[in-house]
């Protein structure tokens, strides 16, 4: 079972008080309930994934993890705190930081609440459909719930467009999202009254300290985060060959606290384990390196349970580590994002916007599915949601943070914490680079800071010069040479380049390539796209389906055909269990 908590609340309009039930798969039960009120939280809730405060009139029910709540000086009862100031009527919701989902009923009022964190790196979705309304941490339960039937295809058509679904829409037209830094209050029945940002996004150079400075401060705060999210329970740090997770072990010490490191990569040979290995044991980190199983197929439930469908089913590799981080760990380090608030994205309005979500290997996908659906082009569509959503962004003189503003409120909020999910299949996930006051300091940086990297490489080099001459893999060299990639190193990647071409080795770098190119992995999934009766053959002929499959397997790198095969064998699974 997995470690993620699940919340599902089932709205009717004659409702007396919620009442707790529990159920070992809630996605499967999602109809079964009894009662007008209902609230499911998954097995593994008691592990403190789930807590609940009664203030009256308020009943309170925190999902995930609440790290502060700055408005209240009560660092040992944070949500306390914030029910206090919410019975009081005065909720300071920005001042809430954490990965979480908070849920409230006003029983004087018959109201419901919900506020996501800043970033929404937990989901909350609201329904409305035949059974009246929904609302929950897990998609298909909610959209169960309220009897959702309607596929919502200008939806699907940004997810197969770009890997993740636009704005605030799912599989359903009846599901919606709840958007990040968001507080949304229902009535009894489930009905809108009224919808909220608390928190706006900001950019000021202006209050950028020196550089030097600026290096230091990254430091100190990242290290007053990392060393709050380690002080409890037995933490997991996973270590790859970037950046971002090296610079959260360079601030770790492991003398006073339960780590454990790992990393994971495509066979024995892989360079990211072997770069991880350096950087753990620099450290003195107790460290594990995994070579990625194929196993997609047989943990596909679980899969889809982590990631209800919202993202290709190949991209979430830790999957397959999930049972050893369990062993190990009750929380894992998550450094994601960090590469996008330390670099410049290159800036740019809506082209440049547009050209980096939209995916290659998306044609197929939109002209054979979604097009005869839509009735539209499937791809102007996304790119008009692409446009919709830039324009929710304030307009700041940094055309470089704004479009790093719509990514987060966008790509990350769709896609990067739907496969952070995936994490808690094994342990519970903490989010250092989401950290408010992480992301308020980044606020200010001038874009000349983050250029290429340059004030995390600074960082490193000054204050972990062991850490700084370890290989960084995106340069293949370390961080004193890696800006003479094209010059000096050129020489050395040529020989590397022949070396491959003249044994005609091949280096895997994509989970699909592990899960679906094997001998088993090609057989099961021609049998889960064509050989059996499956949902997915309302919306496409089996016979299309094989012509594709041929082309993948003779020649899968080219056309980007394994991102189209990966996501349509996604949609596929999704329709088996959730449709």
């Amino acid at each position: 079972m997995s470690a993620f908590a699940d919340f599902h609340v089932t709205l009717r309009a004659d409702a007396p008080a919620p009442a707790l039930a529990r159920r070992d798969h809630p996605w499967r039960a999602a109809g079964a309930h009894a009662g007008a009120w209902s609230a499911w939280i998954a097995a593994d809730a008691a592990r403190g994934l789930v807590q609940t405060r009664t203030v009256a009139p308020w009943s309170v029910w925190l999902v995930g993890e609440l790290a502060r709540y700055d408005a209240l000086a009560a660092p040992a009862d944070p949500l306390g705190a914030f029910v206090l100031d919410l019975r009081n009527g005065k909720p300071h919701a920005a001042a809430l930081d954490g990965h979480f989902v908070l849920f409230a009923w006003n029983a004087d009022a018959r109201e419901w609440h919900v506020w996501t964190d800043r970033f929404a790196t937990m989901h909350a979705y609201v329904g409305h459909g035949a059974r009246g309304a929904a609302l929950g941490t897990f998609h298909p339960a909610v959209s169960r719930s309220v009897e959702a039937s309607k596929l919502d295809w200008l939806g699907l058509s940004g997810f197969f467009a770009m890997g993740f679904f636009p704005e605030d829409r799912t599989h359903f037209e009846e599901v919606r999202i709840v958007r990040p830094a968001t507080h949304l209050v229902c009535d009894a029945r489930g009905a809108r009254t009224r919808e909220e940002r608390y928190w706006q996004w900001h950019h000021d150079p202006s209050r950028a300290p020196a550089f030097d400075d600026a290096v230091d401060e990254f430091g100190a705060r990242l290290a007053r985060v990392l060393h709050a999210e380690t002080a409890r329970g037995r933490v997991a740090v996973p270590i790859s060959g970037g950046l971002d997770s090296r610079t959260t072990v360079a601030m770790l010490a492991p003398a006073d606290r339960p780590l454990w490191s790992y990393s994971y990569g495509y066979g024995a040979g892989s360079v990211e384990t072997r770069i991880a290995r350096r950087v753990a044991a620099a450290r003195a980190l107790p460290f594990d390196a995994f070579c990625v199983p194929e196993y997609l197929f047989d943990r596909m439930d679980d899969v889809l349970a982590a990631t209800e469908g919202f993202n290709d089913i190949t991209q979430s590799r830790q999957v397959g580590v999930s049972a050893e981080v369990a062993a190990h760990a009750d929380a894992v380090i998550a450094a994601h994002w960090g590469d996008v608030w330390l670099d410049d994205t290159g800036g740019g309005g809506e082209t440049a916007a547009a050209h980096k979500m939209m995916q290659g290997g998306r044609r197929w996908l939109l002209d054979t599915i979604a097009a005869p659906r839509l009735g539209a082009d499937p791809e102007a569509e996304a790119r008009a949601s692409i446009a919709r959503e830039l324009a929710r962004i304030p307009a700041m003189p940094d055309d470089d943070f704004r479009l790093k503003a719509f990514k987060t409120d966008g790509w990350s909020f769709r896609w990067t914490s739907v496969g952070v999910r995936a994490f808690a299949l094994g342990a519970f996930p903490r989010l250092p680079f989401y950290d408010s006051a992480m992301a308020e300091f980044f606020c200010t940086l001038p874009r000349a800071y983050v250029r290429d990297r340059r004030l995390q490489v600074e960082w490193l080099k000054r204050r972990a010069p062991d850490l700084a001459r370890i290989t960084w893999q995106a340069h293949d060299a370390d961080l004193h040479t890696y800006r003479f990639a094209n010059s000096l190193l050129l020489p050395k990647r040529a020989l590397k380049k022949a070396w491959r071409l003249a044994t005609g080795a091949r280096v895997v770098e994509r989970n699909w390539e592990v899960q679906l190119l094997s001998p088993a992995g090609r057989t099961r999934l021609r049998d889960a796209l064509v050989s059996r009766s499956r949902r997915l053959h309302e919306f496409v002929s089996p016979a299309a389906i094989e012509m594709l499959l041929i082309d993948f397997f003779a020649r899968p790198l080219e056309e980007k055909r394994g991102y189209t095969v990966s996501m349509l064998l996604t949609f596929s699974e999704w329709l088996e269990r959730f449709a």
